[in-house]
């Protein structure tokens, strides 16, 4: 979309990312909005696909680490059935191992299909600042 290649960027990398950081830092980054284009499925309906651009896929990858870096230890253990390689079979076994070996009050099953096409864009930056900090940029929001 913008002409910039993984290879153009990574041929003076060290600069490219020492660049994109301090753009992070000072709120001089903008993303670039995503290009949507939709993919049929087998069933008739189309799923969305969002294009990014490269220097939108770092930062998306880099918010991810962070988030993950955070929130994971908040989930792990208790949040099954997601992930790679792991599916329903696994979740059913965490449920019953709980289930037989430890005081369980209630079981939430929930699916975030569309999560994000749904969310309110005003308020999850605001819960993010709770958890990850209110001076972080992913706390600002948009």
């Amino acid at each position: 979309m913008d002409g910039v290649t993984w290879n153009a960027y990574g041929a003076d990398l060290e600069s490219h990312l020492q660049d994109l950081h301090r753009r992070v830092h000072t709120d001089a980054y903008r993303a670039q909005p995503v290009k949507r284009r939709f993919i049929p499925k087998p069933d008739g309906r189309q799923r969305p696909l969002g294009i990014v651009l490269l220097e939108g896929k770092i930062v998306q990858r880099a918010v991810v680490s962070v988030l993950e870096a955070i929130c994971e230890k908040d989930f792990f253990g208790s949040c099954t059935g997601s992930g790679p390689g792991v599916g329903q079979h696994d979740a059913l076994e965490a449920l019953c191992f709980a289930i037989e070996r430890t005081h369980v009050n209630g079981i939430l099953a929930a699916d975030i299909r569309s999560f994000f096409n749904r969310v309110d864009q005003q308020w999850l930056p605001r819960f993010l600042g709770h958890r990850v900090g209110e001076e972080s940029p992913a706390a600002r929001g948009p």
